[in-house]
């Protein structure tokens, strides 16, 4: 059976130390990485490009908008992605789901 390794995290917009969360995501080598606030502002493609590339993964899924992203290790492959908008609620920040379909490859995973 081969396992694959899943991890969520809220990064806060990393707003503490970045590389602090690089050396957790490094540290859990995480098959896929599901990401909350993730920056939403100013640079905010290049942030999320760089904390994928400094932890060795890349973007998998994810827009702007609700500061989610979906990143997957070079192992993974991306079959297909999708990002839906929630109906707003007031007083609350906007809700969204991002969807990644992802496949490891036969024979990659962790043993089992």
């Amino acid at each position: 059976m081969t396992g694959v390794r899943v991890v969520s995290y809220n990064i806060r917009s990393l707003r503490d130390d970045p590389a602090a969360v690089v050396r957790v995501v490094r540290a859990l080598d995480p098959d896929v990485l599901c990401l909350q606030e993730v920056p939403r502002f100013w640079g905010w493609r290049g942030k999320r490009r760089e904390l994928a590339r400094a932890a060795g993964l890349r973007v998998a899924a994810g827009r702007r908008a609700a500061g989610l992203a979906v990143l997957a290790a070079p192992r993974v492959r991306r079959v297909a992605r999708e990002f839906h908008l929630l109906t707003r609620v007031p007083d609350l920040h906007r809700r969204a789901l991002a969807i990644a379909v992802l496949e490891l490859g036969e024979g990659e995973g962790r043993g089992g």
